[in-house]
């Protein structure tokens, strides 16, 4: 029943609605020396020239960036307020906040559900723009269209040191242009986080992932890759690059892990209580072979005496179903922390 219970979870898990599509996409770490890019300008014009090239390669359907892929673990999360809005006057909602440029969603899989994506025309110096998650947006405008409404960050932060800089945290209020589907970005087994997605070309935060969707298998698009951003700049170094399935079952491993584990236990035990039963009732028969023989040779139906054993045997069956039903009613509740839904 334990192992019974730990694989329908698993499935349960592995088939959650996640929000992205991880088929046939590639994800690889970017990050252009500062000596060689010291400005936000040069930056920008590097993840151009960058997305250019990697686009125009045999096989690539789509390319973007992203600093927070799915399933990465770089969460940053700011507190959001709508706009005009004091601290005092509401509570604010602590959102994920995710650095793409244009092209993310659909190399990744996510529906933009109304609006636009980000493009060239969201660069510096331009007012703050932002695509917010579908629950975000019923969180901060329930019932209300989100498109064009601002919020402004109610100075709440959290998250990785690397990612307090100041360009995260801009004075005026963001507009809303866009709003994307929810994603499972911190484990499938959590509920979508509310976020929101700012343009990359209105911070050029300088490390990025590389998030290319393929065409076919994207193992093939892998050495490509690297040869496509060492073509741009050979100075920049291409850390990991792997297919953003692995993330994946990475996530699930420790999941995966107990299911197999328990699952296999499982089966020994059955396996082993089969035998001893098996054992137990043929030293009986034994036993009992020439007590049998008299009473066959008396006239007893051989009918009669095969039911006499059979009820013998589902005697301790019954006993043992008893009190092994018990105690996995006590086990499920044990595991009840290890189970998703």
């Amino acid at each position: 029943v334990s192992a019974a219970l730990l694989i329908a979870s698993f499935v349960r898990l592995t088939g959650v609605e996640r929000g992205f599509d991880d088929e046939s996409v590639v994800i690889a770490t970017v990050d252009p020396p500062a000596v060689r890019y010291s400005s936000p300008e040069e930056v920008d014009q590097y993840y151009a020239r960058l997305l250019e090239r990697v686009r125009g390669l045999p096989g690539v359907m789509s390319a973007s960036t992203t600093y927070s892929p799915p399933l990465v673990d770089n969460g940053f999360y700011t507190s959001v307020l709508q706009e005009g809005l004091e601290r005092a006057e509401a509570d604010p909602v602590w959102a994920g906040t995710v650095i793409t440029r244009e092209g993310y969603f659909e190399a990744n899989g996510i529906p933009l559900m109304k609006g636009r994506d980000f493009g060239s025309q969201d660069r510096l110096g331009e007012p703050p723009v932002a695509i917010v998650s579908e629950n975000l947006a019923e969180t901060l405008w329930p019932g209300e269209e989100p498109i064009g409404k601002r919020f402004q960050w109610a100075e709440g932060v959290r998250g990785s040191a690397e990612s307090f800089d100041p360009a995260f945290f801009p004075e005026e209020p963001m507009t809303v242009v866009g709003v994307a589907g929810p994603v499972r970005r911190t484990s499938l087994a959590d509920g979508p986080d509310l976020e929101y997605y700012r343009p990359h070309g209105q911070l050029t935060w300088s490390y990025q992932y590389l998030v290319v969707r393929t065409a076919g298998d994207p193992s093939g698009v892998v050495g490509r890759l690297r040869e496509a951003v060492w073509e741009v700049d050979p100075a920049v170094p291409v850390r990991r690059v792997e297919a953003l399935s692995s993330r994946v079952r990475e996530s699930v491993a420790p999941e995966r892990f107990r299911t197999f584990l328990l699952g296999g236990f499982a089966g020994l035990t059955c396996f082993l209580a089969m035998v001893g039963l098996y054992a137990l009732m043929a030293l009986s028969v034994a036993r009992r072979s020439k007590e049998m023989g008299i009473r066959l040779a008396l006239g007893a139906r051989r009918s009669v005496i095969v039911r006499e054993v059979l009820a013998r045997g589902l005697v301790l069956v019954g006993l043992g179903l008893a009190g092994g039903l018990t105690v996995a009613i006590a086990s499920g509740r044990v595991l009840s922390g290890m189970l998703f839904q």
